[in-house]
């Protein structure tokens, strides 16, 4: 069985000639052309070239959404918990009938005091915690909150998943 097919040998071919070689765009990479008369070196050119017609920086930041401004302006008007009262609501979620396990509900309990009050001296880390402490009923909006806290800030992943694990099997009505 034969086909008639072409088979192209890569060995002694150009970069261009293979398909998907090198799928980055050229224009990232360009080099200043060398000059005969002043002799610069090549370097990566700072300025890059527009040839899709797309690449340069709006002029202009894009319009508010609604939902935009309406969490900028609800989180405008709460006070930040100090430390003490970020704790206390805290003690207030442990207190809260648990669907873990004793053992298991101890050792993330225990994981969350002995690292929490370090970060509490932090202002960021007690104004992203007021905000889930005063509206532990809405437990999606809160989980979603403390997960994506979790995966933009590393200073709480000492405590963070340990805290929300108790949250989302405490019982909080």
């Amino acid at each position: 069985m034969s086909t008639n097919a072409s088979v192209k040998s890569f060995q002694n071919c150009l970069e261009t000639e293979v398909p998907g070689y090198n799928d980055c765009p050229s224009f990232l990479y360009q080099v200043n052309k060398v000059s005969a008369r002043g002799g610069r070196r090549n370097r990566i050119a700072a300025k890059v070239r527009d040839i899709c017609g797309n690449t340069t920086a709006p002029s202009m930041p894009p319009p508010l959404t609604n939902s935009t401004a309406k969490e900028t302006d609800d989180e405008g008007h709460s006070q930040i918990m100090s430390k003490e009262e970020v704790l206390a609501k805290v003690r207030d979620v442990y207190n809260a009938e648990s669907k873990l396990s004793v053992q298991e509900f101890e050792f993330y309990r225990r994981k969350v005091d002995l690292n929490m009050t370090k970060s509490l001296d932090s202002e960021s880390t007690r104004r992203v915690l007021t905000t889930v402490l005063e509206e532990l009923e809405d437990k999606d909006r809160c989980a979603r909150i403390l997960r994506e806290w979790l995966t933009s800030d590393v200073t709480i992943s000492s405590w963070c998943p340990a805290f929300l694990k108790i949250y989302e099997n405490a019982s909080i009505i």
